[in-house]
């Protein structure tokens, strides 16, 4: 039977709101209860020996859970009492319990010698004292260093071990304990008790196991007594220090069977010879079943390894690599199952070149991100990536002036980002077939052959300081010539069916000529858009855009600082429920006509300083307002705020 006594609002309340007869709303028969789950707030309500009578009838609990906000000096005493009626508890969890104790468990508690589980985490108990000794699972995350018992060395049956780093790099001889399934990390430090030799008889290890402080690992001798080679169920390893000797990084070679691998201030110009992935003929790669590997911060390193010869691979990270420079195709390999590379700040890299003998990424790669490699003039089968769905382009070389020219991979993109882009480049968005997520930013030459009216399947858009991507449209338009790719009826059947709900811009959509090649985007749910120079108001071609946005229901106009009316057509949108105004210095007055009248929600922020009187009971715009049930004006200056009704909000935003 299980009995969750979370609902019982008297539990709790005020000794007012108790019912007279409390001990008639226990649930149950006591005996019959095994799993207690009990939510609570505070103890304070409720003498001692109240709680004691009501919770005695428990007296055969396997399980106590305990959820919410105990406190008082009480709590671990009701505790204990509780646990001495249940000798058979396997399972106790205390986490997050803010009741202060200044020691517990207490010392040779018979009550918790059957204890399996037990969850410590973030508690207040200024001192662990002797923990069970039939515990298999062990939490106590938010205990830092020197809180840790040393008695947790004689845990033998433990197999579940998470805590804080910080807190076990403390705890000496921690290798005593040879059970171990689960261990999160571990800091390897100086001196006997410290060193990666605790780790030797952990052969049961599983998931991902963390080793910190290589930097402390004197020889690859040493090293290799953590024993990695042997722990044929360990998933994961991550290594990493302030740095990482090369000789630290030979000994800890992990079992083939690890799946991933996590290197980081690596400082050495070579990787050790077991990830040169080197095999005599007719025998499989010793890291065969590798599926992730990543690279970081390994500030001299400049040959990388084979990896792309490892034929589970599907995930490869490099990042923060300035020494290299020059990839051969041949040694890197093909990566016949690579399906996620992220490359970033590799930013003297100039060549990959592509093997010979096997194509590069077969069809497989799904995510490219490509950010701050200024100086990589071509990125190997660019052309050729018919699987890419995911595009993610930063302070790009001039690989990208190959874009145009990759019909395959632009047909089958979902989400294309490109940001910090100076290199003329000239693309299609009739290529861009399946494209549903657009990010263009601070692309300077970056400019569309056709319009945004082309990404025929685009679900979202944000466009910012761009300020040439329309260029080509705008001068078509002018000159009364179509668009590249289609004519006028391709453009209105276009028009009709156009998806795209969310839009974030500035001028390099909203300004000029190249506002007229944006054309009706009937399904626009937020518009999001911002820095308009000079624009003081809306021509009456953009009012009558305005008008046709009949889905709209979220808009903000931000940081058009020299902007002093706002759309009068704002009436006429019949959806729009959010309308945010900030950093709108010269905005003289909202729309004569009233704002939408589904309006729920006005956010005003660093507007006019005089906003706040305007908006007010009696102001010059109350009537344009009145209807709005939520309105809030905010100013940094004079940090001072409303909301409509009677509460005044002072916030510093």
């Amino acid at each position: 039977m299980c009995v969750r006594l979370g609902q019982l609002s008297w539990f709790w309340a005020d000794k007012s709101e108790r019912s007279p007869d409390h001990r008639r709303h226990l649930p149950g028969a006591g005996n019959n209860v095994r799993h207690l789950s009990l939510q609570a707030g505070s103890l304070a309500g409720l003498a001692l020996d109240q709680w004691q009578e009501l919770l005695h009838k428990y007296r055969n609990l396997r399980t106590l859970l305990l959820f919410g906000r105990f406190e008082g000096d009480q709590f671990f005493s009701l505790l204990d009492g509780v646990l001495r009626n249940s000798p058979g508890l396997r399972v106790l969890d205390l986490s997050h319990v803010e009741a202060r104790a200044n020691g517990w468990p207490p010392s040779a508690d018979a009550s918790l010698r059957k204890l399996r589980f037990l969850d410590l985490s973030f508690t207040r108990i200024a001192r662990l004292k002797d923990l069970p000794t039939s515990l298999q699972s062990l939490h106590l995350r938010g205990y830092g260093a020197g809180s840790m018992p040393q008695s947790i060395t004689r845990l033998t049956r433990l197999r579940h071990l998470c805590v804080d780093d910080s807190a076990l790099s403390m705890v000496e001889g921690i290798g005593r304990l040879t059970e171990p399934q689960e261990l999160d990390s571990f800091v390897a430090r100086k001196g006997q008790g410290f060193t990666l030799g605790e780790l030797k008889n952990m052969r049961q290890l599983t998931g991902r196991l963390r080793i910190r402080g290589a930097e402390n690992v004197r020889s690859k001798e040493e090293a290799m007594e953590a024993g990695l080679a042997e722990k044929e169920h360990l998933a994961g390893l991550v290594v990493e220090g302030r740095t990482v000797p090369k000789c630290a990084l030979e000994g800890l070679q992990p079992h083939p069977n690890i799946q991933e691998l996590i290197i980081r201030f690596y400082q050495d110009q070579v990787l050790p010879k077991w990830m040169l992935l080197q095999e005599p003929p007719g025998e499989l790669l010793r890291l065969a079943n590798l599926s992730q590997v990543n690279l970081e911060s390994c500030r001299f390193l400049c040959a990388l390894p084979p990896l792309g010869h490892l034929p589970s691979l599907k995930l490869l990270g490099l990042r923060k690599l300035p020494s290299v420079r020059h990839v051969d195709g041949e040694s890197f390999g093909g990566f016949p199952s690579l399906e996620e590379l992220e490359v970033r700040w590799v930013d003297q890299w100039v060549e990959w070149t592509e093997p010979a003998a096997a194509p590069m990424f077969p069809g497989c790669l799904k995510k490219l991100r490509l950010e701050c490699c200024q100086l990589l003039r071509q990125f190997p089968r660019f052309p050729h990536l018919p699987a890419l769905q995911e595009l993610n382009i930063s302070m790009p070389g001039s690989y990208i002036l190959a874009l145009p020219g990759c019909p395959q991979a632009l047909a089958s993109l979902k989400t294309l980002k490109i940001e910090y882009c100076d290199h003329s480049c000239v693309l299609s968005a009739h290529e861009f077939k399946s494209l549903q997520h657009l990010e263009l930013i601070k692309c300077q030459g970056l400019r569309l052959a056709d319009s945004i009216q082309c990404f025929s399947n685009l679900r979202s858009a944000r466009v910012e300081g761009c300020p040439q991507l329309l260029a080509l449209a705008a001068t078509a338009a002018s000159e009364g010539g179509p668009l590249v790719g289609h004519d006028v009826d391709e453009r209105k059947q276009q028009q009709q069916q156009q998806p795209l709900s969310h839009l974030r811009t500035d001028h390099s959509l909203m300004s000029g000529d190249y506002f007229s090649t944006i054309g009706k985007l009937p399904g626009l749910r937020s518009l999001w858009f911002s820095d308009m120079p000079g624009i003081t108001h809306f021509s009456d071609e953009q009012e009558l855009w305005f008008q046709q946005l009949t889905s709209l229901e979220r808009l903000s106009v931000v940081d058009c600082t020299s902007l002093r009316r706002l759309p009068s057509s704002l009436c006429a949108l019949p959806s729009m429920t959010m309308l945010l105004l900030s950093g709108l210095r010269n905005l003289q007055s909202l729309p004569e006509h009233a704002l939408p009248p589904k309006l729920q929600e006005l956010r005003i922020r660093n507007c006019a300083e005089d906003m706040l009187d305007r908006v007010s009971k009696d102001g010059a715009d109350w009537p344009k307002v009145a209807h709005i049930p939520y309105i809030q004006v905010l100013h940094t200056a004079n940090l001072v705020g409303h909301i409509k009704g009677e509460t005044i909000v002072v916030q510093n935003i």
